[in-house]
C-alpha cells in the first residue's frame, strides 16, 4: 500500500506531534503540585442552602402531621344521606315502564312453547 518511505514520513509526523503534545501538556507533578481553587462559584453555597431546603420541608411536613385536626364529626342529614344511596342514571332503562306486561308476554310464550313440545 505505502511505500517504505511515505511510511517513514508518516512515523515522522506522528512523532513530530507526540513531541509537540508532550511540550504542551503540563507535568503530572506540576499538576499535583498546584494549588486548587476553593471557594470560587455557587458551590460553597450549595450545601448550606441544600441543608435549609430540608429542614424547611422537615418542619412543613411535620407540622401537617402535627396539627390539630380535631374538626367535629359532620351530622348526617337527609339530604347528604341521599347521597349514600346512589343509583345508576341507566336504572331507568332497566326499570322500564310496562316491564311487568312485557314479562307476562314472555313467561307466557314460553308456557305455550313448553306445551307444544
Amino acid at each position: 500500500m505505502f511505500t517504505e518511505t511515505e511510511e517513514r514520513h508518516i512515523k515522522e509526523l506522528f512523532e513530530q506531534e507526540r513531541c509537540a503534545d508532550r511540550r504542551l501538556t503540563p507535568s503530572f507533578q506540576s499538576v499535583l503540585q498546584s494549588p486548587r481553587k476553593t471557594g470560587s462559584g455557587w458551590l460553597p453555597l450549595a450545601r448550606p442552602l441544600g441543608v435549609a431546603a430540608a429542614l424547611t420541608v422537615l418542619l412543613v411536613v411535620s407540622g401537617l402531621f402535627l396539627a390539630d385536626r380535631s374538626d367535629p364529626p359532620v351530622p348526617v342529614t337527609a339530604e347528604s344521606a341521599s347521597y349514600l344511596y346512589w343509583e345508576s342514571p341507566t336504572q331507568l332503562y332497566l326499570n322500564a315502564p310496562g316491564q311487568e306486561s312485557v314479562r307476562a308476554v314472555l313467561e307466557a310464550s314460553a308456557e305455550e312453547t313448553r306445551s307444544q313440545q
